[in-house]
């Protein structure tokens, strides 16, 4: 940077003000080093001097958020806000990061800054006045200074220590959507090809942005969303096909088209982390939908490093998220989805998506069932039917217990259950279980004797449903 950039006029005939030297010539200084001299002085002349009234920048809020941090600064001439991304430390420890500067909510600057450099500092803030000039320059170099000193230290603060005993209730929902998505954790569904798991997730989505909720026959709730801002990052489809979705899910839900920011992406979720926080900042997002695992882990969800980076980058953003999931050829059930095991050790809670079809049917019927959660029970399976209309996707509950197709990933000894509640008698003899289930005689003779608190063997090969204490 040279001399004239930063505002200092050089001496005539001076010819090396870009490697300036200190050279002492008897008591006098080469032309030069004068210009060397008056670039310094304006470089680190003192910040705030005795008696000055001129400064009048205070700052008034420093948030940090996924990474982010927003400064207001108000001046006699009105706010300044300073947005500091996408930061990073050298091995030089030198902190730099993107710097976007606006003043009363107008464009002044947009830059990559190093706030650890002096130079670095006093020609941004210098540009920052020519472009707006109405605050004053000192004011702009304690902003610059301020916002530069600010960032560092918390960056390298990095997050707080906490005293867990000392820490007061969480009033907040532990749910996004009850109970599918824990509030502010990486959910998971998965299950083959074809099954309409992107659907299922936009209709998620749709439902948390517009407060709307299903219900049963009864008229109560079977999901409960906590309304807010989604987000959907899409690895597979284009946003025809998303929007098209999106037209549809809402008709069928019966309300105005909510608002749900799309993106289209290619880059893996951990090289394009800083641009996603902009995203969820700048969209105030409560739910981001990713689909799918694969190519947003960079094409390697069986390596454990590539999907431990994606879970780390997940963490950065600091939102709930829901993953959509693909399995082996054998895999599904607790085996769980594709890739590293860590998609399963990192998940907070998983579900797996199966679905019955008939053949020429406009609807598909899917059952949820919950294979994993770290803290609590694991859920209830859901089910649901998907109506497809021209105009219109519906989705119902439905009782994968009533479901003849939904049912067979019950457990066996519910299935045992549902086979007996269905006669009238509530009888059922092995033969008619093996026949009836399609299961083989020696499974089904284990799991009633292993469950005696649900059955009771009536003779003649005939059980029954055990009474209550």
């Amino acid at each position: 940077m040279s001399a004239s950039t930063l505002g200092v006029s050089t001496t005539s005939g001076c010819s090396d003000t870009m490697s300036p030297t200190l050279r002492e010539s008897g008591s006098r200084l080469t032309k030069c080093d004068f210009c060397y001299r008056r670039m310094r002085a304006i470089l680190y002349r003192p910040l705030f001097r005795q008696g000055d009234s001129t400064l009048t920048a205070t700052l008034t809020t420093h948030e940090v958020n996924a990474g982010i941090h927003v400064l207001a600064w108000k001046t006699e001439q009105g706010e300044v806000k300073i947005r500091v991304d996408r930061i990073v430390e050298t091995s030089q420890h030198e902190v730099k990061g993107e710097v976007n500067v606006r003043f009363e909510n107008r464009y002044v600057s947009d830059d990559r800054l190093n706030m650890s450099a002096a130079r670095s500092r006093a020609g941004f803030a210098l540009s920052c006045h020519k472009a707006a000039n109405m605050v004053d320059e000192q004011d702009w170099r304690e902003i610059i200074e301020g916002s530069s000193k600010f960032v560092r230290a918390k960056h390298r603060e990095g997050e707080p220590v906490l005293n867990l005993a000392e820490l007061p209730a969480d009033e907040a929902s532990r749910w996004r959507v009850e109970p599918l998505l824990y509030e502010k954790q990486p959910n998971l569904v998965f299950g083959d090809g074809g099954l309409g798991k992107s659907l299922l997730a936009e209709w998620t989505a749709i439902m948390v942005s517009s407060g709307h909720w299903p219900e049963d026959s009864k008229g109560n709730a079977v999901l409960t969303p906590e309304p807010g801002n989604a987000g959907y990052l899409d690895y597979e489809a284009d946003q025809e096909e998303a929007r098209l979705r999106h037209e549809l899910i809402s008709a069928g839900m019966g309300v105005e088209k909510p608002p749900l920011f799309y993106r289209r992406c290619y880059q893996p979720i951990a090289n394009d982390v800083e641009a996603l926080q902009r995203m969820v900042i700048d969209h105030d997002l409560s739910l981001l939908i990713i689909d799918s695992a694969g190519p947003a882990c960079g094409g390697e969800p069986e390596s454990a490093e590539a999907t431990i980076k994606y879970f780390n980058a997940l963490r950065a953003l600091n939102v709930t998220t829901l993953t959509v999931a693909h399995v082996t050829k054998n895999g599904g059930g607790n085996a769980g989805p594709f890739g590293s095991n860590y998609w399963k050790l990192l998940t907070r809670s998983m579900w797996e998506v199966t679905k019955v079809q008939e053949p020429g049917e406009d609807q598909i019927r899917l059952g949820l069932w919950h294979r994993k959660v770290n803290n609590g029970r694991l859920q209830k399976p859901l089910g649901f039917r998907i109506d497809f209309h021209d105009d219109q996707t519906t989705f119902t509950n439905v009782d994968v217990r009533d479901d003849p197709g939904l049912s067979r990933s019950l457990p066996m000894h519910e299935r045992i259950l549902i086979a007996m509640r269905q006669r009238p008698d509530g009888k059922v003899s092995v033969a008619e279980l093996i026949d009836e289930l399609d299961a083989r005689e020696n499974s089904l003779r284990v799991t009633l004797s292993k469950n005696k608190h649900r059955f009771v063997s009536l003779g003649n090969n005939e059980w029954g449903v055990a009474e209550p204490d």
